[in-house]
């Protein structure tokens, strides 16, 4: 069974999140398992590798996009510039939007309505 990165936990409308069977438990956990070790695997490959900056900085977006789907945040990075200098950057800057289940919000204020 794989879980979509991007959808909300299966639920009910009576208990909420479902529960897990202790099968789907033990496939989690190989899973987590599974993740961790290759973690590891890419810290041990950035600390002994080659590569540019650049292309470590590349890496490091690319695994705050996967760990944004996991989480339901999305990391976004901006600035202002002038309509004249658009190299000149006047302010710059990080920001996280975070998406709730939308379950849980519907559980929170029970006047929300889906959307169609």
């Amino acid at each position: 069974m794989h879980t979509s990165l991007t959808g909300p936990p299966p639920t009910s409308a009576a208990t909420g999140p479902a529960r897990a069977t202790a099968e789907e438990l033990e496939h989690q956990k190989a899973a987590i398992t599974r993740l961790g070790h290759e973690l590891r695997a890419l810290v041990e490959a950035t600390v002994r590798t080659a590569a540019s900056p650049d292309t470590l900085h590349r890496v490091a977006d690319g695994v705050r996009h996967v760990t944004g789907q996991l989480t339901g945040k999305i990391f976004v990075s901006g600035s202002i510039t002038t309509r004249t200098d658009r190299d000149a950057n006047l302010v710059t800057a990080d920001g996280v939007f975070i998406a709730p289940d939308p379950q849980l919000a519907r559980n929170l204020f029970p006047g929300l309505r889906a959307e169609p």
